[in-house]
């Protein structure tokens, strides 16, 4: 009995799979989905009940529902269930207002619900016959002679060829690697909570940012009768609020942009989302927030989370035999997308946080240009791999799944968010 066995026998190895995905948010989900269309077997393991509310800002740019729609998961149903958005109108504490709204058709983002989201993006993966959805929580995982050997907490054993890690900021729990970079020097913290209700006046098609002596106060609608409120808040040695002054403030603000509250719902969050850069892992793929967390006040995560999901699966796909090359290659490609993500989100960050006056006044004089800027960068950002977009079968795969995986059934249905 050699080694392999010997492991296999004391922690119950009795599933055999081509990669596992660990978390099944939007990273997660957009990686098992392009494996799965390409007949790759995977197991998918998430420990949380979906759907799920999470505190986010829920404006997906321009350039994330591109990448959704060449994917086929962005559907009529999301279309119909988000809210095109052509740009912001900042006020600062000052009373002064700030527009970058754009002229065009084109929306700069869409408000979108990530209840309905990331159901759907983890319902398309599902449907795929090679995936299958673990609702177990990762205990261990460990490489074992060129493979990967994962236990969840019921004792079932997973072993894979290559591993995917996309559970965002609490990806590291398995890992020992420290942090590249923390971007900015302060450390802020995020909530969210959401509200139904009415426009008196219609709905604005444009994000609210609203400065306050905490933060920001960020208002996006994300359906007809539901709006967003998510608070950025540094902390810079003043006393950060309570949740529910805040959730006060918000209110009001809500109010006085002519919004009439019918429910509010309880409040998410209240965690660190300062830009932070982790270094990448020499044998196994991170993707999303497990490897770079944006500052929110960029609106890039969304946007980041399925360019390196797709980024992360292409490397898989092209790699089967030879994983090392293509892992470098990942790391490499995405770093050269993440510069341009990073470059907008700094820009963001230099208008809205540090108040920068450079940027300030060339958003002031020269609103037109800075929309012209910040549409040149995106298009700067690389497409999608041709192969994710191919999805073609894999043929005979290099494992084969020695017995079925657990599957949890649920229904997923594209819903609103719920308070």
């Amino acid at each position: 009995m050699n080694g392999a066995d010997r492991y296999r026998m004391t922690n119950k190895i009795s599933y055999t799979v081509d990669t596992l995905v660990v978390g099944a948010s939007l990273s997660g989900s957009v990686s098992a989905f392009i494996l799965g269309k390409a007949g790759v077997s995977v197991a998918l393991v998430d420990p949380q009940p979906f759907p799920r509310q999470k505190a986010c800002g829920e404006g997906l740019s321009a350039l994330g529902q591109s990448y959704l729609k060449q994917l086929g998961l962005w559907t009529e149903a999301l279309d119909r269930a988000s809210v095109p958005l052509f740009g912001y109108s900042i006020k600062r504490q000052d009373g002064s207002t700030v527009s970058l709204v754009s002229r065009s058709d084109a929306p700069q983002c869409f408000g979108v619900s990530r209840v309905s989201l990331d159901s759907h993006v983890l319902e398309s993966a599902r449907c795929q016959p090679s995936v299958s959805f673990v609702n177990d929580k990762v205990v261990s995982l460990e490489p074992w002679n060129g493979e990967w050997l994962c236990r969840t907490s019921n004792g079932t054993g997973i072993q894979a060829r290559s591993v995917i890690l996309g559970v965002g900021g609490k990806g590291f729990q398995f890992l020992s690697d420290e942090p590249a970079s923390s971007h900015y020097a302060d450390a802020r913290f995020g909530l969210a909570f959401w509200c139904k209700g009415g426009w008196n006046n219609g709905r604005p098609s444009v994000v609210q940012i609203v400065h306050q002596p905490e933060g920001q106060y960020f208002i996006t609608p994300i359906s007809e009768d539901t709006v967003n409120i998510s608070v950025l808040l540094q902390q810079s040695g003043r006393d950060i609020p309570a949740k529910g002054e805040m959730k006060r403030r918000g209110l009001e603000l809500l109010r006085s942009a002519g919004f009439e509250v019918r429910e509010v719902s309880d409040t998410r969050g209240a965690g660190e989302v300062h830009a932070l850069r982790r270094v990448g892992h020499s044998s196994l793929y991170l993707v999303g927030d497990a490897i770079e967390r944006f500052d929110p006040v960029g609106g890039m995560g969304m946007t980041h989370a399925v360019l390196s999901a797709a980024l992360a699966a292409a490397s898989v796909l092209e790699g089967r035999w030879d994983p090392g090359p293509a892992l470098r290659k990942y790391y490499s490609a995405r770093w050269r997308a993440a510069r341009i993500l990073r470059l907008l989100s700094e820009l963001s960050y230099e208008l809205n946080v540090a108040e920068n006056w450079a940027v300030l006044k060339l958003v002031r004089c020269a609103p037109r240009f800075s929309l012209w800027v910040t549409s040149f960068l995106r298009k700067c950002v690389p497409s999608l791999p041709r192969v994710v977009l191919d999805a073609r079968s894999l043929g005979e795969r290099p494992f084969a799944s020695e017995s079925q995986l657990p599957s949890y059934s649920f229904s997923l249905a594209i819903q609103e968010s719920r308070s």
